[in-house]
């Protein structure tokens, strides 16, 4: 069976081309599958085969501060899942212009 290494073959163990045990637990294999990757998998994130990915469309919704209703089993991963988040706000400088500096003649008027 694929991922078993029958007993005859024990003595090629650690040999991937004659017998190749699964990389991890049967669990992840199968959740994995339906695009999830329960906690006892994040191990493997990254091995698609092991921890599953959510697609680039929950991807681009999490950009946006968003969380679609297919992507919230990624609740927790805010790449996938990100709702309500905001960027902390930026502020802007404001620049304020000397007036201009007052001519003694105009100062001379003034007094008057």
């Amino acid at each position: 069976k694929k991922g078993k290494c029958p007993s005859q073959c024990k003595k090629y163990e650690g040999d991937s081309s004659c017998c190749a045990p699964p990389k991890c637990k049967a669990i992840c294999m199968s959740e994995a599958k339906k695009g999830k990757c329960p906690s006892e998998c994040k191990q493997f994130k990254g091995d698609a085969k092991c921890c599953g990915e959510c697609s680039s469309e929950c991807k681009n919704a999490a950009k946006s501060n968003q969380c679609l209703p297919q992507c919230e089993i990624y609740k927790g991963d805010t790449t996938c899942c990100n709702p309500g988040y905001l960027p902390p706000p930026t502020t802007r400088r404001t620049t304020t212009t000397k007036p201009p500096k007052c001519e003694a003649v105009c100062k001379s008027e003034a007094k008057k």
